[in-house]
């Protein structure tokens, strides 16, 4: 083995000693703050050129990241969470602290939430017209059973049975026999007229939500609703959703994400709008930037030190970046000669 060789190797049992100390745990913290503090005190284009960002973002364009990565991270994370979730026995309004529901309270509150194209949109749909009709229909019958003044009791059959105590049953009995046929041609009649009806009264919803959203009454029932929400307990509102529901989403999600990345439209925004940033901060540093946008922030160092270190300690002590410092070495020493 060469003098060269048997430094180098030396070096590299010193390195990782040295890297794996306490003194190097210390020594983390501290720079950890120190690079946070210099980071800051650069200028956006220095710390993170144009050119470099647009290059990530070129990499969240490539489909193999959506099919092969994220795709494939997203299905292993619902096949562990999904159990969990269904059988979680917390309200959702545990999670909503006081502040949160006041917010969201006033955001319910808000005018014109509600888009009045989509509310036409969806009820001008053929499955609410076939709903609307039913609904009519069994209101009309339930109508005509019970208020008919010829067939209901308060009607002609109330009086008959007054006026007529004696043989009254034979007038009753025909009367029922015209209900019958009565019936029998009502039906097709009142489908017939509910045929047209239906569109005209979900017209009328759709001009009633829109009209009456903003109400003190639609505000309330928009709130009920969100109230009812965080009295549910969270495994109960998922259930509904079983696992290949919750599958089909997420596939959907992934395949939305990665036609978004590659849409050349959306790119030419995100270029533009990533130019618009630079042409106004790129002289500027980090803790300007920072600054300007009211971002008052600072990370707790220790407890990030904490997190980080056993990361860093596996990664500077890897053979790969060992045996790399060890040949940046080699060349140092064998250049000094």
């Amino acid at each position: 083995m060469s003098d060269l060789e048997a430094k180098k190797q030396r070096f590299a049992a010193f390195l990782k000693a040295r890297l794996t100390s306490p003194a190097a745990r210390v020594e983390w913290r501290e720079n950890l703050e120190k690079g946070y503090r210099e980071l800051m005190a650069r200028t956006l284009g220095d710390a993170l050129p144009e050119a470099a960002l647009l290059h990530l973002v070129e990499l969240a364009k490539k489909p193999e990241l959506y099919t092969r990565a994220i795709a494939k991270i997203a299905a292993a994370v619902h096949a562990d969470t999904y159990p969990r979730v269904i059988a979680h026995q917390a309200t959702l309004g545990s999670y909503v602290p006081p502040a949160a529901r006041a917010n969201i309270d006033a955001l319910l509150a808000r005018p014109n939430l509600v888009n009045p194209k989509l509310v036409r949109e969806i009820l001008a749909q053929e499955a609410m017209e076939d709903l609307m009709k039913d609904v009519l229909f069994d209101a009309l019958k339930e109508f005509n059973e019970k208020v008919n003044p010829f067939f209901a009791d308060w009607g002609i059959p109330g009086i008959v049975k007054k006026v007529m105590p004696i043989g009254s049953g034979a007038v009753l009995k025909s009367l029922e026999a015209v209900r019958g046929e009565f019936d029998k041609r009502l039906d097709p009649e009142m489908k017939k007229f509910l045929a047209a009806f239906s569109k005209k009264a979900l017209d009328r919803t759709a001009n009633l939500m829109i009209d009456k959203g903003d109400s003190p009454k639609f505000v309330e029932l928009r709130k009920a609703i969100a109230a009812w929400l965080y009295a549910q307990p969270i495994g109960e509102l998922t259930k509904g959703a079983d696992a290949e529901a919750v599958k089909l989403g997420q596939e959907a999600g992934v395949q939305i994400a990665q036609a978004v990345a590659a849409s050349p439209d959306l790119a030419v925004e995100v270029s533009a709008a990533i130019h618009a940033f630079y042409t106004k901060h790129e002289k500027q540093t980090l803790e300007a930037i920072r600054a300007a946008y009211g971002i008052d922030y600072a990370p707790d160092f220790d407890a990030l030190a904490e997190a980080t270190w056993p990361l860093v300690e596996r990664t500077v002590t890897s053979d790969v970046l060992l045996a790399w410092s060890s040949t940046i070495v080699g060349e140092f020493l064998d250049q000094e000669g």
